[in-house]
């Protein structure tokens, strides 16, 4: 009989994992599969694992296991560590993968030092995380709700019973315009999908803003404590378009919020910036040199720069004697495209 054998992700497991095993089957598993690698290549930083179980080296399921505290869809608590999602392919079924797995979780929360492990299982004819495999495996209950239930496993006696993600939105329309606000759990291929095609949708309508505007936003939100939920405004869209970069003189911790940005959307979402500042002035131009240099070399890794020189196009019905004649500023404005 084949062994199991469990290991981190690994470049070859990427493809298997990201599409949630549903290799080669459309162009849009594999666009998704591509956003949710990337993703899953930013959350391990913040303690996000992928354990993956393989049969005579072929990859047959897999696990993530991630901090409690940056856990996107819940439970909600402190010093554990959560485990969203655990698949085995149905051939595969039976064979161990699943308790192997199980183990490499609970083995990967000790490392990272947690005082337990947990998971939302189901009953009832549910095929996702069925809660009977977990009361297999002595795990107990710490919450249960209708069908539902958390199921934990301590390693210190001074844990603390995590509870359910509660839902706390409230709707806040604005004038003259449609809003829609989209909540989906990344780590699930197809909530993911289908928030997709909800962006495809809205992305009909566009999304583009002034430098100033932006920062201007992200500092106040971030005064009031909410700056995730502003933040998602300018993550969200397939295209971002950041107009007149360097224009006006702009906040303190600019830097910041910009860098903060082009970071999450670096690689997953496209980003046009027009300035007419040169490239070597955004340190000054942000206060903030460290900053520029860490925005530009993720804008320009995949950059299309393009310079663009002579009058501009709001002049082309005016005589050109009569029009004034472009700063050197102005000869240098520079739209700039990041894949």
């Amino acid at each position: 009989m084949a062994q199991v054998q469990v290991c981190d992700m690994t470049p070859e497991d990427e493809y298997f994992v990201s599409t949630c095993s549903h290799t080669n089957e459309s162009d849009e598993i594999d666009a998704c599969g591509r956003s949710r690698a990337a993703w899953l290549r930013e959350m391990h930083g913040q303690g996000l694992r992928t354990k993956v179980a393989l049969l005579d080296g072929a990859p047959v399921g897999f696990a993530y296991v991630v901090p409690i505290e940056t856990s996107p869809w819940g439970p909600i608590g402190q010093d554990l560590m959560v485990l969203p999602c655990l698949w085995v392919l149905p051939a595969a079924q039976g064979k161990g993968a699943g308790r192997a797995l199980m183990d490499a979780a609970e083995e990967e929360a000790r490392r990272q030092r947690r005082k337990g492990i947990a998971t939302t299982a189901f009953y009832g004819d549910f095929w996702f995380m069925p809660a009977g495999f977990f009361e297999k495996l002595g795990y107990g209950r710490a919450r249960v709700s209708g069908k539902k239930a958390i199921f934990w496993k301590t390693f210190d006696p001074s844990a603390e019973a995590p509870s359910f993600l509660e839902p706390r939105y409230t709707f806040t329309p604005a004038q003259g315009k449609v809003v829609v606000d989209l909540f989906y759990n990344t780590f699930c291929q197809t909530s993911w999908i289908e928030a997709q095609r909800v962006r495809d949708a809205a992305a009909h309508f566009g999304a583009a803003g002034h430098a100033e505007h932006l920062v201007r936003d992200l500092a106040q939100d971030q005064a009031l404590a909410g700056q995730e939920k502003l933040l998602d405004r300018y993550l969200k869209p397939d295209l971002l378009i950041i107009d007149d970069m360097g224009l006006k003189r702009i906040p303190a911790h600019s830097g910041e919020h910009l860098f903060e940005i082009i970071m999450r959307r670096h690689e997953v979402r496209s980003t046009v910036m027009t300035s007419n500042r040169p490239l070597e002035e955004w340190g000054k131009l942000l206060g903030d040199v460290p900053a520029a240099g860490a925005i530009l070399d993720r804008f320009l890794q995949h950059a299309q720069v393009v310079a663009m020189a002579g009058r501009s196009y709001r002049l082309k019905d005016v005589p050109q004697k009569a029009a004034t004649k472009p700063s050197a500023k102005q000869e240098n404005s520079r739209p700039k495209k990041d894949n």
